[in-house]
C-alpha cells in the first residue's frame, strides 16, 4: 500500500489560502506532502527516529483480517476489519489533481518532521538530563 503523508502545517495553510482567496474556492485540491511511500518504508522510518530496531514481517490482508477480527474485541482495538480493508487502496495524490503547489505551498518532506513529533519515543525517552 502506498501513502502520501502530508504535513498538518501544510494543511491549515492550504485551508487559509483557499479560504482568503475566492477564485481557489469551490475547487477539489488533494493534498499530500512530496514522496509516496510504502507502508513498510513508512514504518522504517518511523523505527529509525525512534532509535528501535524491529524485524518487520509482510502480512498478507486476509491473515490480517482475522488477526483484526478478534483484536475488535479489546476494549480499544489497536486492528478493524475495516482499517484491513482501507489497507488494500493506495493513498496518494491523483495525477493531475490540484495540489499544494497549485495553491502556492511547498510541501514538507516527512523527514523533516518527524523529529520534532517522535523524539520522545527514542530509547531512554526525549532527554537524558543531568543533574547538576
Amino acid at each position: 500500500t502506498k501513502f502520501q503523508p502530508v504535513y498538518v502545517g501544510d494543511v491549515a495553510e492550504a485551508i487559509m489560502t483557499v479560504l482568503n482567496d475566492s477564485s481557489r474556492q469551490g475547487k477539489t485540491y488533494e493534498l499530500g506532502g512530496p514522496t509516496v511511500y510504502s507502508f513498510k518504508e513508512i514504518m522504517e522510518l518511523t523505527l529509525d527516529q525512534v532509535k528501535r530496531q524491529r524485524i518487520l514481517v509482510p502480512l498478507p490482508f486476509w491473515l490480517a483480517k482475522i488477526k483484526a477480527f478478534f483484536f475488535e474485541f479489546l476494549p480499544t482495538p489497536i486492528l478493524t476489519r475495516d482499517q484491513v480493508e482501507s489497507l488494500k487502496y493506495d493513498n496518494v495524490v491523483h495525477e493531475g489533481a490540484l495540489g499544494l503547489k497549485d495553491l502556492g505551498i511547498s510541501p514538507m518532506a516527512a523527514e523533516g518532521i518527524l523529529p520534532t513529533y517522535l523524539h520522545r519515543y527514542r530509547v531512554g525517552g526525549q532527554r537524558h538530563i543531568r543533574a547538576a
